[in-house]
């Protein structure tokens, strides 16, 4: 595979970047959207202001890859390779996608839209989910451990079904904690 290192791609469409390994890469306003990217490789890439929606990324290496201001909806991340699997989210939209079953400890996820994202069985023990919109997300059997959620909204989180011990919740967001036993509060 082809080594392609410190380059910047700017307003490019899927056609024009092809399968190779991209190394300290960084890619501004780049329509990946309903694309293949299986079998890519980004390492400690940085994707500015990109669409990647709705692209199969089976066996794609991201290793420290930063998005910011990216649409990401509908990805299946769970099909990614898992070795050295990390990223981070800012300002992004990544609504419809799937962190199945993932291990992703002290992943950053700031000003989000998660809307029905799913993260069953996915270890987030001490990430960060900063004034994301979580309405709909799926945590069941997830590890919580340590995870901030005090600046989020939409919490929904069934405390019998996941661990989260020593999580961090703002007193607005005890309603989405105890939702499942229908208890009003005032």
């Amino acid at each position: 595979m082809k080594l392609i290192y410190d380059t910047t791609y700017n307003n490019k469409n899927i056609s024009t970047i092809k399968l190779a390994e991209y190394e300290n890469c960084t890619f501004e306003n780049c329509d990946f959207s309903n694309s293949n990217l299986s079998e890519y490789v980004f390492v400690e890439c940085d994707f500015k202001e990109c669409d990647l929606s709705n692209s199969i990324i089976i066996n794609t290496s991201f290793q420290g890859a930063n998005f910011s201001e990216s649409k990401l909806m509908g990805l299946a991340f769970d099909s990614c390779k898992k070795f050295l699997l990390s990223f981070s989210f800012t300002d992004c939209n990544l609504s419809l996608s799937n962190f199945q079953g993932l291990k992703l400890p002290k992943i950053k996820f700031y000003n989000c839209n998660m809307k029905e994202c799913d993260f069953y069985e996915t270890n987030l023990y001490k990430s960060v989910f900063d004034n994301c919109d979580i309405a709909g997300v799926n945590f069941e059997n997830t590890n919580l451990e340590n995870a901030d959620f005090r600046n989020s909204i939409n919490l929904y989180i069934d405390i019998e079904r996941n661990n989260v011990k020593k999580g961090k919740f703002n007193f607005a967001q005890v309603a989405g904690l105890l939702g499942k036993w229908k208890i009003e509060l005032s």
